[in-house]
């Protein structure tokens, strides 16, 4: 189904020759090589059970936007796909089997980050989500980010950093509160007004600039 969903598209590009493959991708991602008149595709694996039509419709937008030219946003029925609770099911334990270097659970050596998710809940700032999944990156993680999360699979992975009793539980819950508005903006068919409704999510935090400014006295940023 994959390949001819990719061949039917790309013999409309000028493609002779088309293969396509689902790959075991850590990340949702396509990657793809191609000459004058052959191409050839590894798809991530995550879509191997996705209804036929979804296939079409994104083969279609990955040659759009590789033309450059003409609509390039994903369709709603692609969004609704990947947005939906059988795609997480179907996906997300496989996701963090093949992520390396994360705790298998809230606890780090010494926060705990299902009560800073429960104060944050308490306090009316984001809802319970069963679904989502918070875990802390391993210590030969350097980055200055806070963290960082997926979407996709509603999974967010806190910078070792933030474990420690010497972080304020102000800096920390707004870290988590950061991660929690990236993985709510859910995947839509552009990403063009993403950074403008994720800054309006993070002012809705009361003590934001105070936060920010705690997480920046332990080198990190949001």
């Amino acid at each position: 189904m994959l390949t001819r969903a990719m061949a039917t598209a790309g013999a409309r590009n000028g493609f002779e020759d088309v293969t396509a493959e689902f790959s075991a991708f850590r990340d949702f991602k396509l990657k793809w090589t191609r000459s004058y008149k052959w191409i050839s595709f590894e798809v991530s694996d995550y879509l191997r059970n996705a209804p036929q039509s979804v296939i079409e419709s994104l083969a279609e937008t990955i040659y759009a936007k590789m033309r450059g030219e003409g609509k390039t946003e994903y369709s709603e029925e692609v969004c609704d796909y990947l947005n939906s609770q059988e795609f997480l099911e179907e996906n997300q334990g496989m996701y963090l089997k093949r992520f390396r270097g994360i705790s298998d659970s809230t606890k780090g050596e010494s926060i705990d980050l299902l009560d800073s998710y429960r104060r944050l809940v308490e306090r009316g700032l984001v809802e319970y989500d069963p679904k989502l999944v918070i875990r802390w990156s391993n210590s030969e993680d350097r980055s200055r980010k806070a963290g960082r999360s997926s979407v996709l699979m509603r999974t967010i992975i806190m910078n070792p950093a933030l474990d420690s009793e010497d972080v304020p539980e102000e800096a920390l819950d707004y870290a988590l509160y950061s991660q929690i508005c990236h993985v709510n903006l859910g995947f839509g068919p552009t990403r063009e007004n993403d950074a403008e409704r994720y800054g309006a999510m993070l002012n809705w935090y009361p003590e934001r600039i105070s936060a920010e400014t705690g997480l920046r006295r332990i080198g990190l940023v949001i």
